[in-house]
């Protein structure tokens, strides 16, 4: 007589991948990786499997939990055969690739596509043609949508509400927004110009900031890698108030310490924004044409046109009318804040459909 079995129910956890695509150097610094690395996180803490494909370079730092994948050569065609070959190694369909790479297009969107689930496009450009399943642009572009032609099949997820903060900023978002609506005066200055500063616009803030001749405290984040790192040090040390950030993993506290900020209107103009800290700030690069244009007609900077032979004396100019102007500096500190609430890895997620990772339900 045969023996009665029960039926049981099992759940077994499939392994979910996400794969990014994302590069980081000297000449482009840190920010594609940074964005990347907060919605990797998100994804970690979602049960995903994280890999990272990248050039060669001494400028990244991607955490132990991840699997990174270096490529050795540049060309299109190389990467393409390197990403496939990667996708295909890892042994499981990825769920997501995530795409930050001004280099890449459609060209190679198209090739890999046929080996992932869905695509993601991370860009604030603009300028070429994309073959994916979403776009992220968090560019304020006053309600233009520029990818209706140059990606008409994706899903758009465009402007400030779409910006991939770390969690801290969120964290110290409302805390010390409301300490920073106290203060009276300008007593604390953040200066940042991307991890590398490649035109050396920390030390010549610096000098501005001393012949303004005010009593303040400055905080300037760095890289140890830029090529300005030697130079800026021996500033420092021969000059007071000055606080060298060097290669620092949390600038948050430091940011929301500050009555004002001096930078590159790059991604960093989003976590002054999240904390409501007022700018003033500089385009140094072709993408960040479009974010300073914004954050001046939303009233959460001021910003500069680089010229430099008269930078020095112009942003010493600016920094002298906001000392004196205590409501100026509160106004600006609200439309600041209105900008970016720092939820846009939590809208993100939402978007993809992505949940918590639920078993797969098998019976024996």
């Amino acid at each position: 007589m045969g023996r009665d079995i029960q039926s049981k129910f099992i759940a077994i956890k499939m392994k979910r991948v996400v794969v990014f695509r994302v590069d980081a150097s000297r000449d482009i610094g840190l920010g594609h990786l940074m964005r990347c690395l907060v919605f990797a996180e998100a994804l970690y803490d979602l049960n995903f499997e994280v890999h990272f494909i990248m050039k060669g370079s001494e400028m990244f730092n991607v955490p132990n939990d991840y699997t990174l994948h270096l490529i050795d050569s540049f060309s299109v065609e190389s990467q393409i055969d390197t990403t496939i070959y990667t996708i295909n190694k890892i042994g499981t369909v990825p769920e997501l690739l995530v795409v930050d790479s001004y280099e890449l297009d459609s060209s190679y969107h198209a090739e890999v596509r046929p080996y992932v689930k869905r695509v993601l496009v991370i860009d604030d450009m603009a300028n070429r043609k994309y073959e994916c399943d979403f776009i992220l642009d968090p560019t304020p572009r006053n309600g233009i949508d520029l990818y209706s032609k140059l990606a008409p099949n994706a899903i758009k997820l465009l402007g400030p509400e779409f910006v991939l903060l770390r969690k801290e900023f969120r964290q110290l978002r409302e805390r010390y927004h409301l300490e920073l609506m106290k203060n009276n005066g300008l007593n604390r200055i953040f200066v940042s110009f991307g991890a590398t500063d490649t035109l050396g616009l920390s030390i010549k803030t610096l000098e501005a900031i001393a012949a303004a001749k005010l009593t303040v405290k400055t905080d300037v984040m760095i890289s140890s890698h830029s090529l300005i790192f030697e130079e800026l040090l021996e500033y420092a040390k021969e000059n007071q108030g000055i606080n060298l950030l060097v290669d620092i993993k949390e600038p948050a506290s430091w940011l929301a310490r500050a009555d004002l900020a001096i930078g590159a209107a790059g991604s960093t103009s989003w976590e002054r924004c999240c904390l409501g800290v007022p700018s003033i700030v500089l385009s140094i690069a072709k993408n960040q044409d479009e974010i300073a244009l914004g954050l001046e007609r939303y009233g959460a900077a001021k910003v500069l046109e680089y010229n430099s032979e008269i930078y020095i004396e112009e942003l010493t100019d600016n920094i002298l009318e906001l000392s004196s102007n205590n409501a100026m500096i509160n106004t600006m500190s609200e439309a600041s804040y209105a900008v970016c609430d720092g939820e846009g890895v939590s809208r993100l997620v939402s978007s993809l459909g992505i949940s918590e990772e639920v078993g797969c339900g098998v019976q024996y």
